[in-house]
């Protein structure tokens, strides 16, 4: 039996929190513009990034919950259930995002290939039953997960899950990875078709601003995976070189590979509200309107006390 604990993920400690932080911030702001301004209304793919944004607060609020124990002194890894609960939402999390990535991207390239059937292949019914099934199908994972759980060994994810399960994980990642990717790579190469046709001849089946505005969600759809894939590789890396050979957990290096793989993760959840931020103009309208409100709140306050004084 492997008498060992999870490497020191708390140093900095609190780097992770101020990640965790601008991450759920940025997230719920992005969550209050879909919802208060309706984005979702015209289109499910703001259906998918509100829930892509709901999982990143769950599972963000999750690691913000074990880096602050460590603040104050709490031994996790010494209480199974709080490591254990606290390790399957962190770990399932990346899993949930795969496949909310992959439903974007079907749904993107429905969008973009066949516009005029797109609303009786994807209404949006059907796109809250999809929303609906990729959390029960998280739901399942991780109570496998919990059902595998060796509790007899101290709380460590990497000894407490049988092998096999990483295999599995990793597998389920790289299809859900592929199948983004293929996707991803179709509706790219349809929109350049598009955008190509109405830029030597002035017409397409579907109007200009269409066209351009297909392209730029693809731009978008396609920085956000990229970086959220980024995020991820030295952790899938890390699970790898795990299930592949002998390492001591407790060695040096493995524990900084292990550091810079962990605190990337944590990045992760900034970039959909940063992408969107800045390349849709919908989300950009909307923040450009709540930072015109507060710039006006803050303008009028000192006018205010400049009047009283």
């Amino acid at each position: 039996m492997n008498e060992t604990t999870e490497p020191d993920l708390s140093s900095p400690v609190l780097l992770s929190v101020l990640v965790c932080i601008v991450s759920i911030i940025l997230n719920i702001l992005l969550l209050i513009v879909i919802i208060a301004f309706k984005l979702s209304r015209d289109s499910n793919r703001f259906l998918f990034i509100a829930e892509l944004s709901s999982a990143t607060v769950v599972w963000t609020v999750a690691v913000l919950t074990r880096e602050g124990l460590y603040l104050s002194g709490f031994d996790v890894y010494g209480s199974m259930n709080v490591c254990k609960t606290l390790l399957v939402i962190y770990v399932t999390g990346a899993h949930f995002d795969c496949m909310i990535l992959f439903a974007i991207a079907a749904d993107q390239y429905l969008h973009v290939a066949h516009p005029l059937r797109y609303g009786d292949w994807m209404p949006r019914r059907r796109a809250v039953q999809v929303a609906c099934l990729l959390i029960i199908f998280t739901l399942i994972k991780m109570g496998i997960t919990v059902g595998v759980w060796d509790d007899s060994i101290p709380c460590s994810y990497f000894y407490n899950i049988p092998k096999w399960h990483f295999v599995w994980s990793i597998f389920d990642l790289f299809v859900m990875m592929i199948g983004v990717s293929t996707f991803q790579l179709l509706t790219v190469r349809i929109a350049r078709r598009q955008m190509r046709q109405l830029q030597k001849t002035g017409i397409s089946q579907v109007s200009a601003e269409t066209i351009r505005r297909h392209w730029r969600g693809v731009v978008t759809i396609s920085l956000v995976c990229l970086l959220i894939f980024s995020s991820w590789s030295i952790g899938q890396s890390l699970i790898i070189w795990f299930i592949t050979a002998d390492i001591n957990l407790t060695e040096p290096f493995f524990m900084k590979f292990t550091l810079v793989g962990t605190y990337l993760n944590y990045s992760r959840g900034i970039w959909t509200p940063i992408i969107y931020g800045i390349r849709s103009p919908e989300v950009r309208l909307v923040y450009a309107k709540i930072w015109n409100h507060f710039a006006k709140c803050k303008e009028n306050r000192v006018t205010e006390i400049s009047t009283c004084t």
